[in-house]
This record gives structure tokens, sequence and C-alpha cells, in this order.
């Protein structure tokens, strides 16, 4: 499977300060961000949609049955180790079923404490501030309790005003602007996170996780003319402790359990003159207890196959005196083989999903059952050169969220799911293209990816009224390429660059659309990045920059007021290392958008302009 990752050592050259930052450096994604700190940021791959793509952290999906898609805004890079995103699925067929039922998965990995130092405890702590008012102390501590016990705590605070100047452009004859503040942008949260580690025999290993996440932040809305402010305000409150259980027995057998409680509410908030009694609150809340068992039999050395069953139970509520309440079972079986010689590799799936729901109000959704195969292949063809073709099928659906179903006046309870196709071939080489290079890694992946049964919302009655229901057929050509590598100088000098390109036409093709043919939305037709960072013996320096081409903010390309212009946003850093009696300290500046560019992600909400952050960090 095509997988791209970015480790813990990258993510200051890429100017990164959060997940989303990172995951805009991977190759076919698209972040949607509402701009700030503490914008909205939801990421889509090879243009299947944010339902279609899950978010692992430590193993375990995370799940948002209300709106099927995961706000990464609220993760930082502070204690994460790894961000990996696979097409299709992860290689390894030693997962939970959940990670078999996405079209794609962003995997997050925490760091884990290691003691090979000799010491018993050991931390990191940094400051961040910059433009804004951004200001985020974070702490972590790893503690080795005895031979078989360690613990990790991770702590980190956020505030941020959110205030950044923009450009509004008024347009009629000359063109007339003004410089505004965004408003009502400001943020702060605090995260805590508490690991556990036990190992339980040689073979036998427990791990135990407490995540708690709180956070208040203004939502600007959008700018447009005579409503450029907004007074809605949302409280976020996340709330999940997992358990993962893993036993080698042998080379022959393995075994694994997971399980995993959380709850997640969240409370909206608008004052307007606009809106009944002035004033409109939303209150959320979902609860899901998740079970995940998996065993791996290796009968053959070359041969290995798995099983893995995954339940959960969703429920939602919210303040409405009519809403639904609904509640789901889902049922997750996945039989999964792997064959593996020298020069190739074959892996092969099989999905089943099943659901059940129950409402307390009005009519609820019929059970679904569905199979989805999976096929994937890798192959070697010279002996004397590092050089794959692969290629994988993937059959997926997503089953409609609590919103498409049952939110008020628009839910429709008859919904289909969404199924989607993705075929992809590539070639990746990790042969020296000059001798002047080192750890050189270059892939290019060609795909096409077809959905149907696309759940879109239309007007029913009148502007007023929408409803959900299936309708689109969605058809997606493109091509990722990426190209990274690194050249030797001297002893203490060497300059790393890492560049991806992204091609991408996605079209609908529902037949007898007034659209037909049309791009979808916020999918550009070429899209890039880029890094370059230079490592000397006195500091570390670099540039990093995202680029995308002109987009359409809705379907309808006829209408110039649609069309978004493509942007470049070009960063770079220094970093400077010292290494003291007892500690490591570590002082870097970021200069951010670079050129003061204006420019959109989601049409009419701006993103920041020039910014600077400066971040110290001690490692001790």
């Amino acid at each position: 499977m095509p997988t791209q990752e970015i480790s813990s050592k990258d993510f200051l050259k890429i100017n990164a300060a959060s997940v989303s930052d990172a995951v805009k450096h991977f190759a076919g994604v698209t972040v949607k961000d509402y701009g700030g700190v503490g914008g909205l940021k939801t990421v889509s791959v090879r243009s299947l949609g944010a339902q279609h793509t899950a978010v692992a952290y430590d193993g375990i999906t995370l799940n948002d049955t209300q709106t099927g898609q995961i706000d990464l805004s609220r993760f930082s890079l502070d204690n994460v180790e790894t961000i990996s995103l696979s097409n299709g699925q992860p290689d390894n067929i030693f997962q939970p079923a959940r990670m078999f039922a996405s079209a794609g998965v962003i995997s997050i990995v925490t760091k884990t404490p290691d003691f090979s130092n000799g010491k018993s405890i050991e931390g990191q702590g940094s400051l961040k501030f910059g433009s804004f008012g951004l200001l985020s102390p974070s702490l972590s501590i790893n503690k080795r309790i005895n031979k078989y016990l360690a613990i990790n705590l991770n702590s980190e605070y956020l505030l941020s005003q959110g205030n950044y100047p923009y450009t509004m452009y008024y347009g009629g004859t000359n063109d007339s602007t003004a410089r505004k503040k965004r408003s009502h942008s400001d943020v702060h949260s605090f995260k805590n996170e508490l690991n556990a580690y036990l190992q339980l025999q040689e073979r036998e290993k427990l791990s135990i996780k407490l995540y708690n996440f709180n956070g208040e932040r203004g939502l600007p809305g959008s700018t447009i003319l005579y409503k450029e402010d907004n007074n809605a305000r949302l409280w976020d409150q996340n709330f999940f402790t997992q358990l993962h259980y893993e036993n080698k027995q042998s080379q022959k057998l393995q075994t694994q359990f997971s399980a995993k409680y959380s709850q997640f509410s969240n409370q909206y908030e608008n004052i307007s003159i606009n809106l009944p009694n002035g004033k409109q609150e939303d209150d959320y809340s979902q609860k899901e207890y998740y079970f995940s068992g998996s065993v791996l039999v290796r009968p053959k050395e070359h041969f290995s196959a798995s099983f893995s069953t995954d339940g959960s139970y969703n429920t939602m509520y919210n303040n409405f005196s009519d809403f639904a309440i609904p509640k789901r079972l889902t049922v997750l079986n996945v039989i999964a083989s792997k064959y593996i010689i020298e020069n190739l590799d074959v892996t092969a799936s099989l999905l089943h999903t099943y659901t059940h729901e129950t409402v307390e109000v009005s009519a609820a959704s019929a059970d679904r059952s569905k199979f989805s195969p999976t096929i994937s292949a890798s192959w070697k063809p010279f002996e004397n050169k590092e050089l794959r073709f692969r290629a994988f099928y993937k059959d997926v659906f997503r089953v409609p969220t609590f919103n498409d179903l049952y939110y008020q006046r628009m839910g429709n309870p008859n919904l289909k799911p969404e199924k989607a196709k993705q075929f992809s071939i590539g070639v990746i080489s990790t042969d020296k293209l000059f001798s002047f290079l080192k750890n050189t890694i270059f892939s290019t992946d060609i795909y096409y990816n077809q959905i149907s049964d696309k759940i879109v919302a239309l007007p029913k009655e009148n502007l007023f009224v929408w409803s959900m229901t299936n309708l689109d057929k969605v058809r997606i050509y493109g091509t990722d390429i990426n190209f990274k590598s690194t050249v030797p100088i001297n002893h203490n000098t060497e300059i790393r660059f890492n560049m991806g390109y992204t091609f991408q036409i996605a079209q609908d093709v529902t037949p007898g659309s007034k659209t037909y043919g049309n791009q979808l939305p916020y999918t550009p037709l070429h899209s890039g990045t880029s890094s370059v960072s230079i490592n000397t013996k006195w500091c570390e320096l670099g540039y990093s920059g995202c680029y995308s081409g002109k987009r359409w903010s809705r379907i309808e390309t006829d209408v110039p007021s649609n069309l978004m212009h493509g942007y470049a946003d070009h960063s770079i850093f220094v970093s400077r290392k010292l290494d003291l009696k007892f500690c490591q300290l570590s002082l870097t500046g970021e200069l951010l958008n670079l050129l003061d560019t204006q420019y959109d992600v989601v049409q009419y909400y701006p993103m920041p302009g020039r910014s600077f952050r400066i971040t110290l960090s001690t490692h001790f």
C-alpha cells in the first residue's frame, strides 16, 4: 500500500506545530482549514471526503458518529513520534478491524518512554509564543517505576487571541478594499494524557491511556459583506480511556485485544438579533463503547493470516425536544492474509460490516450488512535494484452519520451507505539517482476512485428546507509523486530536501446532472509541498512551502464568485541546540507565511498573514 510518513525529526523542517500542519505535506491530501489556531481542520484523502478517512491514535481509531470527521486542530505534536498516511489500509494485517474499514488511514503514534540511557526519570518541556497572542506551554514526564512498569504524563495548554489582520474586498468599479481584523477568533484549551506501559511477561505487554481535552473557542464566521463578525462560541470536552493487550506467544501465533470508552460533548452558542429570542444554544453529547480482538497465525514461513472482530455501541443526545436520540451497534469482522517471498508480496482481506440502529423518536435506519474486499501486491523485478511496483484495489463504504440520518428537518433515515471503489498502481525506488545523494526515496502512484450513492443535501421545498439524499456519482483520477533525499556536504553539514506533487481530476458524473463533468469543490488540479533544511554544526535552518492551484468553492464552476485563486505559502525557520550538563536546550524561531500572502483554504475564511513563532524547549 502507498504509505507516507513524517517523524518527529521532520516536524521542524516543515514548520509544523500541529497534526494538521504536518498532514498538509502528504501528497494527495486536502486539508480544509477554517483559519487561525482554533479553526476547524478536517482532512480528505484523494478527494474521497473526510468521512472516508480514519484517524488512529496509538493504534485505535478515533470516532465521531455525529459528523463522521475528526477535527485535527485538537492534536499537537509535542508528544507525537510519527504520523503516517496509508492509502487503502496499512500493510500490517495484524490490526483491529476498523483499520480495514476506511479508504485511507492517518496514524498518529505518540512517544514511548526510553530508558536505555540508564535514567529512571526523564522529561521534556517547551514554551511556544508568537503572533496574535499565541502562548502554549507543555510538559512531558517519563518515569520508570520498576523493570515492568513505566508511565508517561503529558500536559499542554494553548492560548491564542487569533485577532490577525486581513484584507476585505468590497469589489465594485474601483475594487475597493479595507484592512480588517478577525474577531471572536480566540481559543484556549487544556490537554492531559496519562499512559502506563506494563511488561507482563517476556512476550506480553499491556498499555493503558487516559486522555482528556477541554477547549473553548470563538467561531468568527465567514467574511462576507455586511456580516464580517460572528458572536458564536463553541465549548468542547473530549475524554477517552483505552487499553491494549498484546501477546506474542510464538512466531506462529500472536493475539491482541483492545477496549475503549469515550465521551465527547460540545456546546454551541450564538447571539444574534436575527435569531428567535436573540440566542441559540445547542448541546450535543456522544458516547462510545468499543472492543476489538485479533489473532495472527503463521502456519508457514512465507504465509500469515489474521482474523479481527470489532464491536462498538454509539449513542448521541442533544437538547432538542424532538431529537431522535439514536443508538447504533456496529460489528466488524475481517479475514486477512499475506504471502511474502523475496521479490513478491500479496495481501488480501475481506471485511464484513453490520449495523443496527434504534431511536426513541421517529423511525430508525434499516440494518446494514455488506462485504468489502481488498487486494494489494508489490513486485521487485530486479534483484540488484531497489525498485518495486505496487498496486491495490479496495472496495469500501461509509455508513451515514447521525447528522445525515437524524438531523432536524434535514435527516433522512432511508439513506444508503456511500460506496467507493479504489484502484491504484505505482512504483517506489530507493536506489541512488546520483552518487552524491543518500537516503533517496522516489515514488509515484496513479489512481482512479469511483464513488456512488454519494450523500448530498438538496433543497426539498425551498432554500430553508433541505433534505439529505443519495444522488451523486463521482469519478476521480490522480497521481501522487514524492521525492526525498539528503546531500552530504562534509562531516558536519548536510542538506535534506523533500518534495511532493499531486495532480487530481475529481468530477461530478451524476447522470443528468447540470454540473456533469465539473470539478469537485476545494479540489485543485495541481498542488504540492516542498521543504529544504540545512543541518550544520552550529544550527539548523530551512524552508517549507505549500502550493495550491485554483479551486472552486461550489460545484457550479460557471459562477465567477465560486472561483478561488491559487496560492503559495512560504515559511522559514532557524534552530539552535545547546548541550548543557543537566539538560539539552533548544531555541527555534519561525517566520510563517513569509510573503504575507492572503488566501483562503475555505472561501471567506481568511488564513493568517505573516507571523512569527518562537519555541524554547528542554530535554532533561
